[in-house]
């Protein structure tokens, strides 16, 4: 080990890929010393990924073109696993026949069989994953990549690629020589050994090319060290530790792979980083930031904003150390998401209307025996008051010096606050009846028109608001501008790290029910649960369906008086609010749809709401919902020959619904068949269409603005934009 100061892990498993730089150096006694100095991010690449491409090809043998089934890819994906593994060994045969198994009565007489070439997988599995590329070629960057099975694997399959950018990430990050002091940095740092872990390094071809490749860069052979049974290594790493913490084996060291830092925002400016942990700090140390004190907001959620960084030095002359502040360089700090905690109210009698409450404290750190960071809030005047940050909760606040509202509040959006706690404060002679019916007016000259007001505002107001949402029910225009202008707010119902405790606050209300019980009432109130429909859970939801499910049946129109009791109670916002429940289960969803879909096609009677809330349904892909609770394409292809029969040009809601239930993913387990395709997009075409719509059915695209109010039912905030799956 003398001759290999720096050793690079290359673990390449079946899914996946990590990498880690180790240090070796020998104490004062001789005694060996391994430390970890970098670890690099779990990319979603791995020896699975060489087989899908295999079993791509193969499938293109097949079936000219024509897609199988999941699970007939899955079963194909086992044989092209060992034609790899075959085919990459030392004594290779020349080809390895697949053979595909006919289904049902052809199941014998419907086999198809093709070949593998030992010359086109070295070329795939080389040359596609392993290739000689240089050291400054680094992984493409695209906003897609391949999805199979609904897993998003790496947009770049080179692993080259891959350690050329981690190891130019940590140039910088150890000395030149680890055995000096660690002052001076290098700047052309490159590993002298190899460690490969996984069973892909089975294949001595991709294991000499890796060593090829790494010794290019170094310009001398690396040294590989011994491993005889690289897909072994989770099990022995795992015996391996469970020793060295008994002392009987050599522990590698190094303590926290990264630095951690508490984002101190400023106005207008990129803001200071205070140091929480710096790297190397060992697992169980608790770093107590004893200069430091924070203002804590109790009785609401309060974030801490984080960054990390795996540099060693910040500048050439500022070394990164526990508690110090550094100004934030883009290049070196990455966002983490927020971390949060709520901690329980005081005694609220002590304070005076929208008063926060705030307790003095000091903030501790340490790494876990897990390697996840504890962040823990310590009464300096009484150390058994200790109040740890669970990573588990979703819940917000930070700025200099002091835990404050992250959203540094202007004096108009003050004033819109002052004006809602005006109209919804205890005080009922302040309750000025001209004044809540002209409140959202008041509000738009104060910050612009609502469709403006930036993600921040909105959720700035909605504080406000839940503050007063005991005395929403006053009056009716009370109620119906707080169930407005509260589901404004806070739509759709995630998006910031604190929407999960405003849920919890606001779902309370709804065993409550509204005060004012007409049409407009209820209206309202289903409008309110459909904007925030994506931050309840699936029992919340589940809760709402039963209670307007009764409504929505196709027998609660039969009879006028049943009709009549459904308009009352705001049967088109039911529908759509029906529609925005995404965590059902297949079961209900396919449900509904059927129930839409048979009235959208026999009534006139509210079809747009129909049409929209089939479309929203049986989508390809959720706005916030989990893949495994959208409708099986199966029943989607049963329903397409109704909806190619309907007059689009005259009916463009049936149109778009049907470009929703269609749009393309690339995921085979959800796209419909490239025939049904076909059809459809003829069908546009033949309609005029817009093209992006027909895009959407085409290619795998996301959607722009309108048509994402179009599909959401209204517009996003300003500042927040759902991502695709």
């Amino acid at each position: 080990m003398h001759a290999s100061p720096l050793i690079l892990v290359c673990d390449v498993g079946g899914g996946t890929t990590d990498l880690s730089l180790i240090a070796a150096q020998f104490d004062a006694q001789a005694a060996l010393q391994l430390n970890r100095i970098g670890v690099g991010d779990h990319l979603m690449l791995g020896g699975d990924n060489i087989d899908l491409a295999l079993a791509h090809v193969a499938e293109r043998r097949f079936n000219q073109n024509k897609k199988l089934s999941a699970a007939g890819l899955s079963k194909l994906i086992q044989q092209t696993r060992q034609a790899k593994e075959s085919l990459l060994s030392a004594d290779a045969p020349e080809q390895m026949k697949i053979t595909l198994l006919g289904s049902g009565s052809k199941l014998l007489g419907g086999t198809q069989s093709v070949a593998l070439h030992r010359d086109e997988v070295h070329q795939i599995a080389l040359d596609g994953f392993f290739p000689l590329t240089q050291r400054d070629v680094l992984p493409e960057k695209r906003r897609s990549a391949v999805v199979e099975f609904g897993l998003p694997y790496a947009s770049d399959p080179a692993v080259s690629k891959h350690i050329a950018e981690f190891l130019s990430h940590h140039q910088g990050v150890v000395p030149s020589d680890p055995n000096t002091e660690p002052n001076t940095v290098s700047t052309d740092l490159l590993p002298t050994a190899l460690l490969l872990n996984g069973g892909v390094f089975n294949s001595s071809l991709i294991t000499q090319r890796l060593i090829a490749l790494l010794s290019d860069w170094l310009g001398r052979p690396i040294t590989l060290l011994d491993n005889p049974h690289p897909d072994w290594s989770v099990a022995l790493g795992a015996v391996a530790y469970a020793k060295a913490r008994r002392g009987a084996q050599l522990k590698i060291g190094g303590g926290a792979a990264r630095s951690y830092f508490l984002h101190l925002q400023e106005k207008n400016k990129l803001g200071k980083a205070l140091c929480l942990l710096a790297k190397g700090s060992e697992e169980g140390q608790e770093i107590r930031l004893t200069s430091r004190r924070f203002a804590l907001t109790v009785g609401e959620p309060v974030r801490f904003n984080l960054l990390t960084s795996t540099h060693d030095h910040v500048t050439q002359e500022q070394r990164v150390q526990n508690g110090a502040l550094f100004t934030i360089d883009t290049d070196k700090f990455q966002p983490l998401p927020p971390y949060i905690v709520t901690l329980p109210a005081l005694d609220p009698t002590e304070l005076a209307a929208n008063q926060k409450q705030r307790v003095e404290v000091q903030l501790a750190c340490q790494l876990t025996e897990v390697g996840t960071l504890q962040i823990v809030c310590v009464n300096p005047n009484d150390e058994k008051q200790r109040w740890q940050v669970e990573f588990d909760i979703r819940h917000s606040l930070t700025q200099a010096g002091e835990l404050e509202d992250s959203v540094a509040t202007s004096p108009k959006l003050q004033q819109a606050k002052d004006l809602i706690s005006k109209i919804y404060s205890a005080n009922k002679t302040s309750a000025d009846q001209q004044a809540i019916k002209t409140l959202t007016k008041e509000l738009e000259k104060r910050l612009g028109k609502r469709e403006t007001w930036d993600f921040s505002t909105l959720r700035s107001l909605f504080d406000t608001l839940a503050l007063g949402r005991k005395r929403r029910r006053r009056s009716e225009p009370h109620e119906k501008n707080w169930l407005r202008l509260a589901g404004l707010c806070l739509r759709p119902g995630f998006g910031d790290a604190t929407d999960g405790w405003r849920i919890e606050q606001i779902w309370a209300l709804y065993q409550q029910g509204i005060q004012f019980t007409n049409t407009q009432g209820w209206t309202d109130w289903w409008v309110f649960w459909r904007r925030v429909a994506g931050g309840l859970n699936q029992e919340q939801q589940e809760t709402l369906l039963a209670d307007i499910a009764k409504y929505l049946h196709p027998g609660a129109m039969r009879t006028p008086a049943s009709t009549k009791e459904a308009q009352e109670k705001g049967y088109e916002a039911m529908v759509r609010l029906a529609a925005s429940l995404e965590h059902l289960q297949v079961e209900d969803k396919t449900l509904l749809a059927t129930w839409f879909l048979n009235k959208a096609l026999n009534h006139t009677q509210y079809q747009q709401a129909h049409w929209w809330a089939l479309g929203r349904l049986a989508a390809r892909t959720p706005f916030y919902g989990s893949l495994h609770t959208c409708l099986p394409k199966e029943q989607i292809q049963q329903w397409l020959p109704k909806l190619l029969e309907q007059d689009w040009q005259q009916e463009p809601m049936c149109a778009f619904a049907t470009v929703m239930m269609c749009r393309k993913t690339g995921d085979r387990t959800r796209d419909i068949s490239e025939e049904w395709r076909t059809q459809v997009l003829d069908k546009l075409k033949q309609s005029r269409v817009a093209d992006s719509w027909i895009n959407l059915v085409s290619d795998v695209v996301e959607l722009d603005e309108a048509e994402t109010q179009r599909a959401f039912g209204e517009s996003l905030p300003n500042g927040l934009i759902l991502l695709a799956h």
